[in-house]
């Protein structure tokens, strides 16, 4: 008896934490977020399978450029430090160039590669998907806060 009480404690115990685990999500990797956006863009912007292939090593560059620059620019200083606001101003500087280099390198990039209306309707995929992200974040954000107001969506028809 107190064998079976013990085997089914544990199994409770186990089914338990497997629960917990499955409610806990991880956040997805940078290569999945870099996915899913580029489906959201190649969808919405409705490349042809000739166009997805010029384009996606391009748009995959670009989005790794982007990574190793929020990891490079990324403050990284002990709790209760008291920051440098001179060097954090000049990193945010810094950071904000080769961002624009970066996007300049890809904005050439794609002009060899898409006509100009496609490459407009691929730009606006781009703001299109950046509002449905902070849609998403705000509706996460009030899930765990406990609110009842719902932001509106994001307008997908805007430019």
């Amino acid at each position: 008896m107190n064998k079976t009480l013990k085997i089914s404690t544990t199994l409770i115990a186990l089914l338990f934490s497997l629960n917990i685990l499955a409610e806990r999500r991880m956040p997805p990797s940078p290569e999945e977020m870099h996915e899913k956006k580029w489906e959201y863009i190649s969808t919405t912007a409705q490349l042809t399978e000739a166009e997805q292939l010029a384009v996606k090593p391009i748009f995959l560059q670009y989005e790794e450029g982007m990574w190793q620059l929020h990891k490079k620019y990324r403050p990284r200083r002990p709790k209760g430090e008291t920051p440098d606001y001179e060097e954090l101003n000049e990193k945010y500087i810094q950071r904000e160039m080769e961002q624009a280099n970066l996007l300049l390198s890809y904005h050439e990039a794609l002009k060899k590669v898409l006509t100009p209306e496609r490459l407009y309707k691929y730009y606006k995929a781009e703001r299109s998907h950046k509002r449905h992200l902070i849609y998403e974040m705000q509706q996460m954000h009030q899930r765990r806060a406990g609110h009842d107001d719902t932001p509106r969506p994001p307008h997908e028809d805007r430019p």
